[in-house]
């Protein structure tokens, strides 16, 4: 049922101001016989029918009930105003309610109410509470003001709350501080199920709500990027019979503490299907709660225990799901993250360890079944502790293409490549190192320094825009001066300022005929708001800026939580307040780059590491001092850029800028690209222009496989997509020996 009260948490008692009464004005805590006055309160702004005895009943006679921590202020010795502390239960520390707030009318706007309030919240800190919570009303709206400012935050209790807060937020005007509720929730974080018997049966229990969220924030934000095809059994309303659990590819166990949720017979009848040749993957790592018709198909004997671990590592191994990883590499993750000790069975294999060398990830068969089991915490998924897009996303899916009966389908992005140089005039060399890029079949994004460069680097800019296929990108006026944000200054440029040099800079490109790109790579990609409708009159619709307008690059970002996975770095989303801009990026930001400046974690400062993490080349070459360059350092790092967006199911981007190019020679460049090619062999990669990249994601994210359906008499395939796209999408289908081809498909509206 839904939750009619809106609900609010201050995690922490830091940073508590003080606070002071007028003149007149005293504080006092609860005295015997008070319930009259504090019901004649109540009776003024939460609900009515507050009686002496209604209070005693309710309220003063309960063990919950602590008369130090009920204040009232008082007006000439008589209460006018008052605000409890209200433990969940009478010896619990852990977490305490902020509770009936009221101040009488004739006193209200005199901030009466602020200062009772912190009495309470001081009065929490004192005697130990770890946090504290509070149960409002929409309409409340100074009260609801108040509290944001107390660091209270938005806490979604059911699906309306969003919505509801995101009119509060607007009404109150802050927006700008509390962006994060005013927003819409990503739709990668909804629910898009399909029908046909090619989806998967994901299995969850929205009555536990916070392993449900997170569920919705990782798991299934993974299954919408994928496009992997899905229908929602949720235990909290539903059951499956047996039949119908056959008639799925396989099973997904989606959140954590599941197995409370499963009773014998349904776990007796999920082993008959797996046994059966249904798949079964679990991201539930406390399989101590599992019925034990569940614990004896798993490739792993259970045991009570769990353990915490700081790193995973995939051992070498030929198997589908690990095949491309590179064993010496150890993913360290943010924060610990639990892990279920058990030992692995005699036909378990482990693909995953954690840094202890513990199973992290376990696969064996069960019957015709195969199943796949996740020993760490699905919080892992979370850019909290690690994340998505950090390395281990392809062992996701293809721990799912694995498991699943067969052939599986996705509409997950295409292998595409590019290549992105910044800051580049053709100064040195004529732009010469471009025609090896286009020789390969690269179609590179090259972001120019429109004032430095001089008038025959025009002409063969206009000559391989022509014939090889060169995206060229008006980035920045000069190396200091920005183009759509004044860099010296950390502003954005006036209206006027912008005018003069957006038309400055389109002028050149007309002059010599050069197409302007439709993707957005602004310097240091800042730009400012008044700059949008000026490139939308160009045709631009994509930007390749992980950040929002008006924000310099050494300044303060919103996190915005862009979809698919609300990391600030791969996103194939509309830009937040820019619906016309769609963001289509494939940066790693590592968790550690992003540097917090508030506790609610909703802005970050960019860390040092960041240019080393996207410029592959950044202290690797003799620019930066080093007696030699360093290519096949260099080749590795582009390599695992590549790799990284690739098997994340983004699209693999080579970043670097010409200064770094021109401190190679035209062997060692050639050297480069020629490792890189060895080096990202067997992906099947599409090299393509980052306009062209773009556009495919904009498809992608804004359509859905509503129907994956496959008659294994005819050997046919029945698709299809729902939303809107404006270019033919490709769907994998993997066969037995999880061999992928694509198949073309258009969407419907």
């Amino acid at each position: 049922m839904p939750e009619r009260q809106l609900r609010m948490r201050r995690p922490h008692f830091d940073r508590l101001p003080g606070y002071t009464l007028p003149e007149g004005y005293t504080l006092r805590t609860y005295r015997p016989g008070d319930e009259a006055a504090w019901a004649a309160i109540m009776n003024t702004g939460i609900g009515s029918g507050w009686t002496a005895e209604l209070c005693a009943q309710k309220l003063t006679s309960l063990p919950q009930f602590r008369p130090d921590g009920l204040f009232f202020v008082t007006y000439d010795g008589q209460p006018v105003g008052s605000a409890c502390a209200w433990p969940d239960a009478p010896d619990r520390l852990d977490i305490c309610q902020l509770h009936m707030v009221c101040v009488v009318p004739e006193h209200r706007g005199k901030g009466l109410g602020r200062s009772v309030t912190l009495a309470v919240l001081h009065y929490m800190r004192d005697q130990g509470f770890q946090e504290t919570y509070l149960l409002t009303d929409d309409d409340r709206l100074p009260a609801l003001k108040e509290y944001l400012d107390l660091e209270y935050e938005p806490v979604y209790l059911d699906d309306s709350h969003r919505a509801r807060w995101a009119r509060v937020i607007s009404q109150l005007g802050q927006t700008e501080r509390w962006w994060r509720h005013a927003r819409p929730e990503p739709v990668s974080y909804q629910l898009r199920q399909a029908e046909g018997n090619l989806a998967l049966l994901v299995i969850t229990d929205s009555s536990r709500r916070q392993a449900y969220d997170l569920a919705r924030r990782t798991v299934f934000s993974a299954l919408f990027h994928l496009g992997i095809p899905y229908r929602v059994l949720d235990l909290a309303t539903a059951r499956e019979t047996s039949h119908a659990l056959r008639s799925h590819s396989a099973i997904l166990l989606a959140q954590s503490g599941i197995g409370d949720s499963l009773s014998d017979v349904f776990a007796r009848q999920m082993a008959e299907v797996v046994r059966a040749g249904v798949g079964l993957i679990s991201v539930d790592h406390r399989l101590d709660r599992y019925p034990d018709p569940l614990r004896r198909l798993l490739p792993v004997a259970v045991s009570d225990g769990v353990m915490t671990t700081e790193a995973a590592a995939v051992p070498p191994d030929d198997h589908f799901i690990v095949r491309t990883h590179d064993p010496a590499v150890v993913h360290r993750f943010v924060r610990p993250v639990e892990v279920a000790c058990v030992d692995v069975v005699d036909d378990g294999l482990t693909l995953v360890e954690t840094g202890e060398h513990a199973p992290a990830l376990v696969v064996g068969t069960h019957g015709a079944g195969r199943v796949a089991q996740y020993l760490v915490s699905p919080a892992v998924w979370t850019h909290e502790s690690f994340g998505h897009c950090e390395g281990l996303d392809d062992v996701f899916w293809k721990s799912i293409v694995w498991t699943a009966r067969k052939p599986f389908v996705m509409k997950a992005m295409p292998p595409f490549v590019a290549i992105r140089v910044d800051e580049a005039s053709g100064a040195a060399d004529g732009f010469a190192w471009v025609r090896p890029l286009v020789a390969r079949g690269w179609r590179p994004h090259v972001g120019v320094l429109t004032e430095e460069i001089h008038q025959a680097e025009w002409r063969t800019m206009a000559d391989l825009a022509r014939t090889g296929g060169v995206e060229w990108c008006p980035q920045s006026l000069t190396g200091r001066r920005g183009l759509y944000f004044h860099h010296v200054a950390r502003r954005p440029y006036s209206d006027d300022e912008v005018q003069a040099c957006l038309s400055q800079a389109k002028g050149k490109f007309d002059q010599y005929g050069i197409p302007l790109p439709r993707s957005l790579n602004s310097r240091d990609g800042e730009f400012g708001r008044n700059v949008i409708p000026l490139l939308a009159e160009w045709g631009v619709q994509y930007t390749l800026s992980l950040f929002l307008p008006n924000e310099p690059f050494d300044g303060d970002h919103v996190d915005w939580e862009p979809g698919p996975y609300g990391q600030a770095g791969f996103i194939l989303d509309d830009l937040f307040g820019f619906p016309g801009l769609f963001a289509a990026v494939a940066l790693h930001l590592p968790s550690r780059e992003r540097e917090y400046i508030d506790p609610a974690r909703t802005r970050y400062t960019v860390g040092p590491g960041f240019v080393d993490a996207v410029d592959c080349f950044h202290e690797r070459t003799v620019a930066h001092g080093f007696p030699a360059n360093l290519i096949e350092d260099t080749a590795r790092a582009a390599a695992r850029a590549v790799r990284l967006g690739l098997d994340s199911r983004f699209y693999g981007l080579i970043v670097t800028r010409e200064p770094m190019i021109n401190a190679l020679s035209p062997d060692e460049w050639e050297r480069f690209l020629d490792r890189v090619d060895e080096l990202t062999a067997g992906y099947g990669t599409i090299r393509a222009s980052l306009d062209v990249i773009a556009e495919y994601g904009r498809s992608h994210a804004k359509t859905h496989l509503a129907r994956a359906e496959y008659d294994r008499e005819t050997g046919r395939f029945h698709l299809t997509l729902s939303g809107r796209a404006t270019v033919p999408l490709f769907i994998q289908v993997f066969d037995e020996a999880c061999q992928e081809r694509v198949e073309r498909v258009m969407s419907e509206e």
